[in-house]
């Protein structure tokens, strides 16, 4: 559950990103990013959970610590495209942790 969240809000910003200017993307950016960590987190309070799914988790949450930094700096127009590859890399680790999960 946890990570087809983190893929749902990847692709939020994903779409918010190209649609929207970088004055409006950073505070959504930082949002789902502090999301994103706190998802990660409560992930971890779960049992269940093998050892490679907590590394999958590692590498979302600190690609939501990244998110963080990239917002608080500014809003350049690169950040727009920032926030799309990290949002990329939520969707694609995050889909690598449902595969993960499915098949353990």
């Amino acid at each position: 559950m946890c990570n087809a969240l983190v893929a749902f809000f990847g692709g939020f910003v994903m779409v918010v990103s190209g649609s929207f200017r970088a004055t409006f993307v950073s505070p959504i950016g930082l949002a789902v990013g502090a999301a994103v960590v706190a998802i990660v987190l409560a992930a971890q309070l779960e049992p269940a959970r093998s050892a490679l799914q907590r590394g999958v988790d590692i590498g979302v949450g600190l690609l939501g610590g990244l998110v963080i930094a990239a917002c608080m700096g500014g809003s350049s127009p690169d950040l727009r495209w920032a926030l799309f590859a990290f949002a990329l890399g939520w969707v694609g680790l995050s889909s690598a942790g449902l595969v993960l999960r499915r098949h353990r």
